[in-house]
């Protein structure tokens, strides 16, 4: 029995079941996903599809797709930065996202070269901890010094813990940008995002480190947004094939009841791998 239909408690219903067990979740909501979900929250435009909960998928390891044979479309916020600079009406902007020589041109043209020779040296020491600590994702929590010394690569260990530790400002600091319009834009974008501090204060490093994790196809880090938003991703999971061999369905309703529910409900998946909704605290309608 799983507490909860959101992205986790799906992930481990389809587990457990392709495990052989039978698989109960239950949900209070009227629709399943948790934070993982697509409404129509404003009555005067009902037609207004929106994320209510999370908005971005970000930290979504590729391997637990290919574990769950599914595959979430995404889209690429593209650009996924944009920063004005001082000054009236026709000021130059900067516009950076996937086409990285346009992002270099921009950079070199309003800032400096040497802003575009910082801005690579910390794009490539960001992939390069994408890469060692891509198998870590799915491992047991270690401290911060293990996780650095089984998966980080030698030459990087100490950048590691100093930027999980310590601040955004001080880890921007090593790349010796000349530009603070640069420096505030990561800072707060990718440090500050989702935190009530400042750039100097210990853990906004691991902030910006988190945003800048993405694996997904296409991403280069950047977070991204789900086609469909985030209700595609409960979707797809309520969707997912069931234990191999066995015929699998999506999540339908039972004869005589309302679908999404309206109260508590269950939807459970047999081992035969069928999403259904099942009998909680619900009406006799919901069979399971």
């Amino acid at each position: 029995m799983i507490i909860g239909s959101g992205h986790n408690g799906l992930v481990s219903a389809i587990l457990l079941a392709r495990a052989g067990l039978d698989v109960v979740v239950l949900e209070a909501a009227d629709v399943i996903g948790g934070a993982t979900r697509t409404e129509n929250p404003f009555p005067k435009v009902p037609e207004l599809r929106h994320s209510t909960g999370s908005y971005l998928l970000g930290l979504m390891p590729p391997e637990l797709l290919a574990t769950l044979d599914v595959r979430i479309p995404v889209l690429r916020r593209d650009p996924h930065y944009f920063l004005p600079t001082p000054g009236g009406l026709g000021s130059p902007y900067l516009l950076m996202g996937s086409d990285h020589a346009a992002t270099r041109r921009q950079l070199a043209e309003f800032f400096s070269p040497a802003d575009v020779a910082a801005d690579d040296a910390m794009q490539a020491e960001l992939a390069a901890l994408r890469e060692d600590l891509a198998p870590a994702w799915l491992a047991e929590p270690l401290p911060v010094e293990e996780t650095a010394e089984r998966y980080v690569r030698p030459a990087l260990r100490q950048v590691f813990v100093d930027l999980v530790r310590g601040s955004v400002a001080d880890h921007l600091a090593r790349f010796d940008f000349r530009s603070e319009l640069l420096v505030s834009m990561y800072a707060v974008t990718d440090g500050l995002s989702g935190l009530n501090a400042g750039p100097d204060d210990p853990g906004t490093g691991h902030n910006f480190l988190v945003h800048n994790m993405c694996r997904l196809p296409g991403a280069d880090g950047t977070w991204m947004i789900a086609e469909g938003g985030m209700g595609t991703v409960s979707r797809i999971f309520a969707e997912a094939p069931g234990p191999p061999g066995r015929r699998s369905s999506p999540v339908r309703r039972s004869a005589g009841s309302t679908w999404p529910a309206t109260r508590p409900a269950a939807w459970s998946w047999p081992t035969a791998g069928r999403w259904r909704p099942g009998s909680c605290w619900a009406p006799a309608t919901r069979t399971g």
